[in-house]
């Protein structure tokens, strides 16, 4: 394999047990997420995972005529489980901001950014370990297979969200990323800060 997923560094983080020189599974591509194509409109499927994120143990799959949406905050909700974007946080502050086309408290901004990413995406996949596919919240990473001007494209969800300035990285007391991989998106937005197309700081709250 060329490349450890980006996964790895949260399987590092939430299981404690991956190892970089493990066989990792790759990110799912377009032609994976076509394989859940049904007559629904929309397609959620969450993944369960091995602890050194080596196999799939297991899945389920969500359909509806309706797109998927926002469980507030840093979630979305299928049927009765939260997935919560594992490494992305809302923004703490109710204080007013321009996030591109998005208007209003800070805090708003990243269940609006969800809600309209989902409702362009027939497919979207997550991951998470299987250890945890009981619980009514689950850490995950995501994955849509995002539709717009005709073209589909995969994309990570979290990044996605970064990079809009949706919400915020995730940080440990010491200030560290809870997930260093998702770095660069965050930069992409404090790049969009600058040129004014972010009007506030989400960091900061």
């Amino acid at each position: 394999m060329d490349r450890a997923p980006r996964y790895l560094t949260l399987a590092v983080f939430l299981a404690g047990t991956a190892s970089a020189a493990a066989e990792t599974l790759d990110d799912p591509a377009k032609s994976y997420l076509n394989r859940f194509a049904v007559e629904s409109p929309f397609t959620g499927i969450i993944e369960y995972v091995s602890d050194d994120y080596s196999r799939v143990e297991g899945q389920r799959i969500f359909s509806s005529a309706q797109p998927f949406a926002s469980g507030g905050g840093a979630t979305i909700k299928f049927g009765g489980i939260k997935v919560n974007l594992y490494g992305v946080s809302a923004c703490p502050s109710d204080a007013p901001i321009q996030v591109f086309i998005y208007q209003g408290p800070c805090n708003g901004a990243l269940p609006q950014y969800i809600d309209t990413e989902l409702s362009l995406s027939p497919i979207v996949i997550c991951r998470a370990f299987k250890k945890y596919a009981e619980l009514a919240v689950q850490d995950a990473t995501c994955w849509s297979l995002y539709t717009v001007g005709g073209a589909a494209i995969v994309h990570n969800v979290e990044e996605a969200l970064l990079k809009v300035g949706a919400g915020i990285a995730t940080r440990r007391d010491d200030g560290s990323l809870l997930r260093p991989d998702l770095a660069d998106a965050e930069m992409f937005a404090d790049r969009a800060m600058r040129s004014g197309l972010v009007a506030y700081d989400r960091r900061h709250g």
